[in-house]
């Protein structure tokens, strides 16, 4: 499982634009009532400095979210994921139940773009000395507007769909798997689940197949998302 540190740095850099646009958004706080571990950090510089925003105002900034992610570390704060909304301590007992594979690589690891609800960033900041009025923020909270499902399902028809999405990985897995197969049957041999696992897996490569997050250069990943049981594996004659 990736640590928590290991890229502190890249979601901290004051520079990268995405950085700047997760801590000017304000569609956490309207729509759901949270706001960023990101735009926590940010809370005690406009508290402790004023003036112009110097050098001084990002150090603070990044040793408060550096706090944070070590406090996330060691459960003393709880963010959300911002697409699922699971909190990371759900995360974490999946992880230990096995459903992000042995190693548990494939569970998600918070960054600077996790949610925190306002009582929770307000008593972790408390927690460190700071003590920032919420009341205006609350106010905000939970006021923007969302669209009707009709008007979202248009805007999503018309976009276009890019031919890498036809199908998912999984199932561009499972194609690869059956060409594997049929090969196989044609030779008259047949290879082990594992072994169609790592075939797959190498393709998928060759091939710039991604997942979410990237290429799957896991074979135990592709195994237990795309191929074993009744995925692929279990409809097959041996």
């Amino acid at each position: 499982m990736a640590k928590l540190g290991d890229e502190l740095e890249k979601h901290i850099d004051e520079s990268d634009p995405l950085f700047l646009k997760n801590v000017s958004d304000c569609s956490p706080l309207l729509d759901h009532g949270c706001i960023t571990v990101a735009q926590c950090a940010m809370i005690p510089s406009g508290m402790l400095l004023r003036g112009e925003v110097r050098r001084q105002h990002f150090d603070v900034i990044d040793h408060y979210l550096a706090l944070a992610f070590l406090d996330i570390g060691k459960g003393r704060l709880n963010p959300k994921h911002p697409l699922t909304h699971i909190p990371y301590s759900e995360y974490l007992r999946m992880m230990k139940a096995g459903m992000f594979g042995a190693d548990g690589a494939d569970c998600p690891t918070p960054n600077g773009y996790w949610l925190i609800s306002l009582d929770q960033a307000e008593r972790w900041l408390q927690s460190k000395g700071i003590h920032f009025d919420f009341t205006q923020l609350r106010a905000e909270a939970g006021s923007g507007r969302y669209e009707s499902e009709a008007d979202l399902a248009s805007r999503v028809e018309a976009m276009p769909a890019p031919s890498s999405s036809v199908y998912d990985w999984q199932s561009q897995a499972r194609l690869i798997a059956d060409e594997y197969f049929d090969a196989d049957t044609r030779m008259r041999c047949r290879d082990s689940l594992k072994g169609y696992s790592n075939r797959v897996t190498e393709e998928m490569q060759k091939r710039g197949i991604k997942g979410p997050r990237g290429f799957i250069d896991n074979p135990n990943t592709v195994m237990r998302e795309a191929l074993q049981g009744e995925k692929w594996w279990g409809n097959k004659q041996k």
